[in-house]
């Protein structure tokens, strides 16, 4: 798979019932560094959780202009309740601890929920939530690929 670049578009659909999105931005890991005030956590959350919802917004627009967008992602192929595979591909400047992969993309994930793609992220919810990695120097950000499971 070929990196995501400037000139590529955020958001395309690989084959139906697939939805990818990068989402472009310096990934931190919120376990490292200084544990300041709790409200410097909470800002670069809010950050890449619109960050996030901006890049879902314009896979809407991108590829499905003029239509009405139904209240749980109807429009995307996505049915709400239905169990997804979710998987993240972070794209960073070094190699990071596999147990940070999650934390790093918690806010992306909780973005899924605001635009709802998935009713939850709870364990009991049925989705599979896959972590991965690449180092990409020119085009930091993550991938997010969502796909029904199949029974």
């Amino acid at each position: 798979m070929s990196a995501p670049g400037p000139r590529r578009r955020e958001a395309d659909i690989q084959r139906e019932g697939t939805l990818t999105i990068f989402v472009p931005g310096r990934l931190t890991n919120p376990m490292n560094g200084p544990h300041g005030h709790w409200s410097t956590r909470a800002k670069w959350a809010r950050e890449w959780r619109q960050r996030t919802g901006a890049a879902i917004l314009h896979h809407v627009a991108q590829h499905r202009a003029g239509r009405q967008l139904g209240p749980y992602g109807e429009r995307l192929g996505v049915v709400l309740g239905e169990a997804m595979h979710v998987s993240f591909l972070l794209h960073t400047w070094n190699a990071v601890d596999s147990d940070a992969l999650g934390p790093m993309v918690k806010p992306c994930r909780d973005a899924l929920i605001d635009m709802r793609l998935i009713h939850s992220d709870a364990p009991d919810s049925g989705h599979v939530f896959e972590y991965a990695q690449v180092v990409n120097r020119k085009a930091r950000g993550v991938t997010i690929t969502i796909t029904p499971r199949t029974p």
